[in-house]
């Protein structure tokens, strides 16, 4: 099993969470919050 975001295979990553059609690893999870995160607080400005 791999992150179909980053391709690395399930012995690279802490977690791989398997969704309908897709997996993404914890890491690609991290770096999505970042994003949303940054981009609510731009939204406040």
């Amino acid at each position: 099993m791999h992150c179909d975001f980053c391709g690395k295979h399930v012995r690279e990553v802490r977690t791989v969470i398997a969704g309908a059609g897709t997996n993404i690893c914890d890491q690609c999870v991290e770096l999505c919050v970042t994003i949303i995160t940054e981009g609510t607080q731009a939204d406040s400005r």
